[in-house]
């Protein structure tokens, strides 16, 4: 369900990071707004982020996600964009560098957080 909370209030990695910086708030699970793992994840991650952008929360990505146009600008404070780290099933953003142009996501939100990504 769409950016519903879930029962999970609070989390740490194995290094002691905080998972969820809004105890209670909602969890948009960008696999919940779209397909991913697709020629081009960005519609679905900027849904999740259209909606992070109305209720503040945590949008969690997966996997690998290939990008050819800028996300959406995080413009409500508060949200934490998080990947999976690393290793192990981490989180990259594959930018298509020969249709992409601009910077690859803009914040003007206060206090947003943009963790555990690779970029590539």
């Amino acid at each position: 369900m769409k950016g519903l909370p879930r029962s999970l209030v609070f989390a740490t990695t194995s290094s002691g990071e905080s998972l969820i910086h809004t105890p209670g708030g909602p969890i948009y699970d960008v696999r919940d707004f779209g397909p991913v793992g697709t020629d081009d994840d960005a519609p679905t991650l900027n849904a999740a982020i259209a909606a992070a952008n109305i209720t503040s929360g945590v949008i969690r990505t997966y996997g690998w996600h290939r990008i050819r146009q800028p996300l959406t600008t995080l413009t409500n404070n508060n949200i934490h964009f998080q990947g999976r780290g690393e290793f192990n099933g981490g989180t990259i953003l594959l930018v298509h560098h020969d249709t992409f142009s601009g910077s690859v996501i803009t914040v003007t939100g206060q206090y947003c957080r943009i963790s555990d990504f690779w970029l590539a």
